[in-house]
């Protein structure tokens, strides 16, 4: 009965422990530029033309999903924005 009880309690606890982290809060991830939303792409390209050296990341934050893009301006400095999934610039604009 013991053991029964234990292992319940085990199992609960891993399940509350997966539904936590559902929501995947905070994990970053590369993506390539073809996974990138349109909107969020044309955003970046409207505001950024001449950026170069681009990289994607895509995270969860606040259960809302962000695309990060780090690039490299004309001027030769890096750069990272930050846009929700409607391509809105929500970090980093000038």
């Amino acid at each position: 009965m013991k053991n029964l009880l234990s292992l319940s309690a085990i199992t609960f606890s891993l399940l509350l422990a997966a539904c936590g982290s559902s929501g995947d809060v905070g994990h970053k991830m590369d993506i390539a530029a073809a996974d990138v939303p349109a909107s969020v792409m044309s955003s970046f390209t409207t505001a950024y033309p001449t950026a170069t050296d681009v990289r994607w990341e895509k995270e969860t934050e606040n259960n809302m999903l962000e695309f990060e893009a780090t690039f490299k301006q004309e001027d030769g400095k890096s750069k990272s924005v930050e846009f929700n999934e409607a391509g809105t610039l929500i970090k980093g604009g000038d």
